[in-house]
């Protein structure tokens, strides 16, 4: 006889939700704010040579890469650069570097390590494949299309 039940599949992380700020810190490498209670658990799980992080990391990649994908593609959230990237700790190919750096795209180094899915794919413009420079302030770093 039919149903409408799903069947839902055990993991290693039970029931338990992903914690916001542990989402924030694996999707783009952000502690939380100092007052923030669960900021010691993310810093406590960065110790070790992030062993803790890898463990939650391998528990939560992939509904962590589904959402970012969509949201973001021809990128990849920073637990992916460190932990399942091609080179890991994944170096991108410098193309200049009197001033600030140039660097390949991250929709570049991807499709050059064969990590872009067609549908992925699909969805970018020559543009995502332009070299970005890298700019670095006291408080923050981020990439400029040049």
């Amino acid at each position: 006889m039919p149903t409408n039940r799903r069947r839902r599949p055990r993991t290693s992380r039970g029931d338990k939700p992903l914690p916001k700020a542990l989402r924030v810190y694996l999707e783009i490498g952000a502690f939380p704010p100092a007052g923030d209670p669960a900021a010691w658990e993310v810093i406590h799980k960065t110790a070790a040579a992030g062993e803790g992080l890898r463990a939650d990391w391998t528990a939560w990649r992939d509904t962590i890469m589904a959402g970012w994908i969509k949201a973001n593609p021809g990128r990849r959230p920073f637990a992916w650069w460190l932990f399942d990237s091609p080179d890991s700790p994944a170096p991108r190919r410098q193309l200049a570097g009197i001033g600030p750096p140039s660097l390949e795209s991250e929709a570049s180094y991807l499709q050059r390590h064969g990590q872009l899915s067609p549908a992925e794919a699909k969805r970018l413009t020559p543009a995502d494949f332009a070299p970005v420079r890298v700019v670095v302030t006291a408080d923050t770093q981020k990439e400029e299309k040049i």
